[in-house]
């Protein structure tokens, strides 16, 4: 059987593609704000410098996947905080992208105007290490 980290898949869909996902699932009669709707969870395990990214996953309106992404933090896990994260050592063997990578990829989604939606945004939001400003944020080319 494969390892749970082979099993995880790279899902980062290009904005172009999001908004032709949008497009068709949405319905005539849905606002035009949820149009521009993108819901947040991270998830965070804990090291020597404290709460560290694991997990960033991102939504449209319709529920249709953006972006689901494990992160190896920079330093030493000391508790991978599974019965919060559900995130275990087996998960993250094997993965290479790191807080940075997160970071370019959420912002092809997530620009000033977006109406960024979730529980706890602010815990979310330091562990993207942005704060709760999103004004500097730019697509990489």
């Amino acid at each position: 059987a494969a390892s749970p980290s082979a099993q995880h898949q790279y899902r980062h869909n290009h904005p172009q593609q999001q908004q032709q996902q949008q497009q068709a699932s949405s319905s005539s009669t849905a606002p035009q704000w949820a149009h521009n709707m993108v819901g947040l969870d991270c998830e965070m395990c804990i090291t020597a410098q404290g709460f560290e990214l694991t997990r960033c996953t991102l939504v449209d309106a319709a529920g249709a996947v953006l972006l689901d992404e494990l992160v190896v933090p920079h330093n030493v896990i000391t508790d991978y905080n599974t019965r919060y994260s559900g995130i275990t050592a087996a998960m993250l063997e094997g993965v290479t992208t790191r807080l940075e990578d997160v970071q370019r990829m959420v912002m092809c989604h997530v620009k000033p105007s977006t109406l960024l939606v979730g529980h706890s945004l602010d815990n979310d939001l330091a562990a993207l290490k942005v704060g709760t400003s999103l004004r500097a944020w730019a697509c990489p080319p």
